[in-house]
This record gives structure tokens, C-alpha cells and sequence, in this order.
């Protein structure tokens, strides 16, 4: 009967040991699940971020492409990649443009001004 009684006691440690082993691993989960749920949200967010910039890009592009950058005697319509390679001297074309009108547009007011 003692042999029995030990063999149970034996076998029950060994189920204790098996049940809080298997409690720290579960526990370990937990955490580990925790983090990994906090990376997803992260991401998320930094997904929606780049998603947002993405949309602002593309609005910033579209607006470019749209301005009137393209050679007075060019009427052959561009690809994208076309017109956003003319870009650089648009822009600068654009700006000097708007430049002068703006600078005959202050002269003639301070003509104006000074003959009214």
C-alpha cells in the first residue's frame, strides 16, 4: 500500500510540475501576444500615415503635372514620366513668368500712386 501510496504521490508532482510548467508557457503567450498586438496596432497607424502621405504626394503630383509647363509649340500630349521630367524647367518658367507679371503689376501700381 505504500508503494501505492507513493506512485500516486509521484505521479500527482509530476502533474503539478506538467500544470505550472504549462502555466508559465501560457502566461509567457499572453505576453508575447500583448507585444504582438501592440506592433499590429503600430503598424496600422503607420500604414494609415503612409497612406495619408501617399494621397498628399499624389495630389502634389497631379498637381504639377497639370500646370502649364509644356513648349508653346508642342501639342503632342505627354506620359506622366514625360512631363514631370520637363518639371524642373516649368517650375522655373512658372516662376519667372509670375515673377514679371508681378513685378509690372507693383510698377504700375507705384506709377499710379505717384501720378494720382
Amino acid at each position: 500500500m505504500a508503494a501505492q501510496s507513493e506512485k500516486h504521490k509521484k505521479c500527482s508532482k509530476e502533474q503539478r510540475d506538467e500544470i505550472e510548467k504549462l502555466q508559465k508557457m501560457k502566461a509567457d503567450y499572453d505576453v508575447q501576444l500583448v507585444e504582438m498586438l501592440q506592433q499590429v496596432k503600430d503598424l496600422s497607424e503607420s500604414n494609415t500615415s503612409l497612406q495619408h502621405e501617399l494621397d498628399e504626394l499624389k495630389v502634389a503630383t497631379q498637381a504639377i503635372v497639370d500646370m502649364d509647363i509644356s513648349e508653346e509649340d508642342d501639342e503632342a500630349p505627354f506620359f506622366l514620366v514625360e512631363q514631370l521630367q520637363k518639371v524642373p524647367q516649368g517650375i522655373m518658367k512658372y516662376l519667372s513668368k509670375t515673377t514679371r507679371q508681378y513685378v509690372i503689376r507693383a510698377r504700375v501700381g507705384e506709377v499710379l500712386l505717384a501720378t494720382g
